[in-house]
């Protein structure tokens, strides 16, 4: 009798010292694991607004307390990417060593291939195109086979940047080649129009205008009519008939586009097609 009074008196103190190790472990994993989804929804709905919330949540000393180095590695890797979606540029790779640190260690991760491809971008930022092309292309690598096919078309496309900056032009267009069928395939036309206008201008550096104009053309049909993205394919159209000394046709496309383009695409509106030379 009592054994068993022993075993009923201890009880509620069983059940608590269960619910503080549940605390402690499993449920404060489980917390966690649902902040790094809302830090991923933020990311896809409101990069700017989720790097906000991810420095909320490093400042916060006692959500960050007891953190595993998977938990820690995670954490790190969210805060990279959601920098990189909000247009922030890397001036440090400090954080994403730590990253690759532990992923390259633990290759089975689900993170693992997207590890490896933000440090590609991180490099890129950093002006060490060497270092960022060979984390491109470990992350491609990674992700061959049953791949996530959206992360691999990402990779793809910013691989192909990287080597059209660094005057690779046949290699780029190789993985421009891919990404383009894979966006073809999954009809993702805001991503195949900058697929296209890239290819298109690396089809100038060559030299091949008749294909370029192509690639422009086919850019200009998925543009949002009145936007910068429709301008820069009209003035790219524009250069190639410059190039071809179609000097009216160059004045005319032209016409109006500079004042919708921003940043570093302003360059390609150059003067002389529509004052430099004779009409």
């Amino acid at each position: 009798m009592s054994r068993l009074m022993m075993r009923t008196g201890n009880y509620p103190y069983t059940l608590l010292l269960l619910l503080v190790v549940c605390m402690m472990t499993g449920c404060g994993d489980r917390a966690r694991e649902d902040s790094f989804n809302e830090i991923e929804n933020r990311i896809s709905a409101d990069p700017k607004a989720a790097v906000l919330f991810v420095d909320s949540l490093a400042a916060d000393s006692t959500w960050s307390a007891g953190m595993s180095k998977a938990e820690r590695a995670r954490f790190d890797l969210l805060r990279v990417k959601s920098a990189d979606k909000a247009y922030v540029r890397h001036t440090s790779d400090s954080l994403i060593r730590t990253v690759l640190e532990y992923y390259e260690k633990h290759t089975g991760s689900e993170q693992y291939p997207e590890a490896l491809y933000y440090g590609g971008r991180v490099y890129s930022d950093l002006g060490d195109s060497p270092t960022a092309l060979r984390y491109f292309q470990q992350a491609l690598d990674a992700l061959s086979g049953e791949g996530d096919l959206r992360l691999r078309s990402t990779v793809l496309s910013q691989t192909a940047r990287l080597m059209n900056r660094m005057r690779m032009y046949d290699q780029a267009q190789t993985y421009l080649k891919e990404v383009i069928a894979i966006n073809e395939q999954s009809r993702d036309t805001a991503s195949l129009a900058y697929d296209y206008e890239l290819s298109g201008a690396i089809y100038m550096h060559t030299d091949s205008l008749d294909q370029a104009r192509i690639l422009f053309d086919k850019a200009l049909a998925l543009s949002e009519p009145g936007s910068g993205m429709e301008a820069r394919q009209y003035t790219y159209l524009a250069a190639i008939q410059y190039e071809r000394g179609n000097f009216k046709d160059a004045a005319r496309l032209i016409s109006g586009m500079p004042g919708r383009i921003s940043g570093t695409y302003r360059t390609l509106c150059r003067t002389d097609i529509s004052r430099d030379r004779p009409i």
